[in-house]
């Protein structure tokens, strides 16, 4: 179809069905001129995990579009390929929340260890729903790089009053 938003509710379509048999067809549409197209068959490719597709999807990370990139970065590290590090690093400090959000996200699956200070200073961004999945994030990287979780400090003893 000629229309963008034709093809991305047709690729959206197939990622909800989560049909393996349609990875070829999806994989054209990673070529196509709209990048809001090349993000829906990135995410499409990445729900019913056709493996086939992840050096297509590393091809994206050099992708004119910053969305496009880091929708390739996500999707390669649900694939367990932390190609996309690089990006995720750079847009965690994107003016677009959303932007940020993803690559937050993006660290987070990607497992890293590198990702930490990044993750930590995520916390504290002024857009409630990146802190939020910072925290989330950073949570799982420490669950996953087996970081115990921070003790609280004991309290501090208390001295009778001299009276």
């Amino acid at each position: 179809d000629k229309n963008p938003n034709m093809r991305r509710s047709a690729l959206y379509a197939l990622g909800k069905i989560e049909d393996k048999s349609c990875a070829p067809m999806v994989r054209k549409l990673l070529e196509d001129e709209e990048p809001t197209v090349k993000r829906e068959a990135i995410d499409v490719l990445s729900v019913i995990v056709d493996t086939e597709s992840i050096h297509l999807i590393k091809l994206l990370l050099k992708d004119k579009d910053k969305n496009v990139r880091l929708t390739a970065a996500n999707a390669l590290a649900k694939f367990n390929d932390n190609s996309g590090l690089e990006i995720a690093k750079k847009s965690i400090e994107d003016p677009d929340p959303s932007i940020r959000k993803i690559a937050v996200e993006t660290l987070g699956i990607i497992g890293d260890e590198r990702a930490l200070p990044l993750l930590e200073k995520a916390k504290t961004d002024p857009d409630p729903y990146v802190s939020q999945i910072a925290t989330f994030a950073l949570e799982r990287l420490k669950r996953r790089i087996k970081i115990p979780p921070k003790k609280p400090s004991p309290p501090a003893p208390v001295t009778p009053k001299k009276t």
